[in-house]
């Protein structure tokens, strides 16, 4: 008998751990979200197998966590143990203390996003000279590990699939790249209690609410976006804002970057703060999203055009997409290009406050307009159910044959150039930064745990 939320006992069929760098529970951002849906499809899809989800902590009281996955909290528990029992692992990213265990198991590596365009963003603000040329060299060798160790590398659109496919074919590599699009949940959305109009101050029962879902990060043009609001509130006064989220589950500096803080300040230096911008400083739980959303008018979305946006997929579109949202964003990345091609809101030039002005009053003024674009929502969005976007995961998982043998010459021949290219970098990095070296803090603790078993021993 399995025991949600424990570790089982042996079972037949196949054992398949997926490891998230996010948490799963109330309080979950992307990462999170794609583990538990994932644990969800493959649990119904799968009924052979034995499921186990890790992340850092796991609250298997959350609505909707499968009574057939185990779950495991590696901050409180040993994540090695889970690992050694799997046949198949899934890992946003494969901790660097399980490469070794690879040899024997198949590991799908789930790239959603192009991480390196992202830290190339991250990094802009964060470090310069050497130290960023540095956490470059060491972010492109932990790409390059994960690519090097997969047997099929997940992604979330075409776009990300071909540079995958690139940086595999300069590495001497081919592997299946698959595309498995960030999906929405399959319940439909439920307002439970009124949150925003006649409720917090400053937003009135009549007036228009536009949500801004999620946090702010780097790459995103928020001030574009509070230009526009300035612009509308001089014409007239029903228009508000709301930011939901700041500060991100399990990564806090994500969230209170320099984005957000230029946000906050010119929202106060444009009169908006409070007035026609609110900002919620909490990251709203998964299962109260809906009360906001369900009293918007629309979403919006504005950043910059870069690298990041080209290969991006903007998973906050995905709750919009799941509410029956029309939303407002700028051009340049895949799903902008879905919104223009299939009607289902607007899409700008990046940094054009005054289109986007025009865009917004638009979508609000013409209920006729929000109409249309909410029943093609309503008819695209099947697409992206997590049962279809994850069926070349499910796929995987059902067909692909266990390694009958230790793989040696992948993690020796492949992986291990790039394992020490990424702890090389990183430490050189953290002794530059004058940070504890990875390194050595691991072999510190290993020491540590080995002089207790020694002691222990003695008689």
């Amino acid at each position: 008998m399995l025991k949600r939320g424990s570790y089982p006992v042996k079972v037949m069929g196949r054992h398949i751990l997926i490891i998230s760098p996010g948490d799963v529970g109330r309080y979950m951002s992307a990462p999170g979200i794609r583990a538990f849906h994932m644990a969800q499809v493959l649990a119904q899809r799968l009924p052979q197998d034995h499921i186990t989800l890790a992340a850092p902590r796991v609250d298997v009281q959350v609505p909707g966590f499968p009574a057939r996955v185990s779950a495991l909290s590696y901050t409180a528990e040993p994540l090695l143990p889970a690992a050694q029992e799997a046949d198949i692992i899934i890992a946003n990213f494969l901790p660097v203390r399980l490469i070794p265990l690879v040899r024997e198991k198949l590991l799908v590596v789930d790239l959603f996003a192009q991480y390196f365009a992202e830290w190339m963003e991250l990094t802009l603000h964060e470090h310069q000279g050497l130290g960023r040329h540095l956490s470059w060299l060491e972010r492109r060798a932990y790409i390059a590990l994960q690519l090097a160790l997969a047997d099929m590398v997940m992604c979330s659109n075409e776009r990300q699939r071909q540079s995958y496919i690139g940086a595999l074919a300069s590495m001497g590599l081919r592997k299946p790249v698959v595309v498995a699009l960030h999906g929405i949940r399959p319940d439909p959305p439920v307002k439970r209690r009124a949150v925003l109009k006649g409720v917090r101050p400053g937003i009135a029962p009549t007036d228009k609410v536009l949500i801004w879902n999620g946090g702010t990060t780097d790459w995103y043009d928020p001030d574009s976006f509070l230009l526009a609001l300035h612009t509308i509130a001089q014409r007239r006064g029903d228009v508000k804002a709301v930011f939901l989220g700041a500060t991100y589950p399990n990564v806090p500096r994500l969230g209170w970057g320099k984005r957000f803080r230029s946000a906050l300040e010119a929202a106060h230096q444009l009169g908006l703060y409070g007035a026609t911008v609110f900002f919620q400083f909490g990251w709203v739980p998964y299962d109260e999203v809906p009360d906001y959303l369900l009293e918007a008018e629309a979403g919006v979305c504005t950043y910059m055009y870069h690298l990041e946006t080209y290969y991006s997929l903007r998973t906050r579109f995905m709750d919009l997409f799941w509410a029956g949202l029309p939303i407002i964003c700028t051009r340049g990345d895949f799903l902008a290009d879905l919104i223009e091609r299939e009607g289902l809101g607007i899409a700008v030039p990046p940094g054009n406050h005054k289109a986007l002005a025009e865009a917004i009053l638009r979508l609000l003024d013409d209920d006729s307009l929000r109409s249309r674009m909410r029943q093609n929502i309503q008819r695209v969005r099947e697409r992206f159910s997590w049962e279809k976007t994850l069926e070349p995961l499910i796929q995987f998982c059902r067909n692909v044959s266990l390694p009958k043998r230790p793989r040696n010459r992948r993690v020796l021949l492949r992986a291990l150039p790039w394992a020490v290219n990424y702890l090389a970098t990183r430490s050189l990095r953290e002794m530059l930064r004058g940070e504890e070296v990875w390194v050595l803090h691991r072999v510190r603790r290993v020491a540590t745990r080995l002089g207790r078993l020694l002691e222990g021993e003695r008689p």
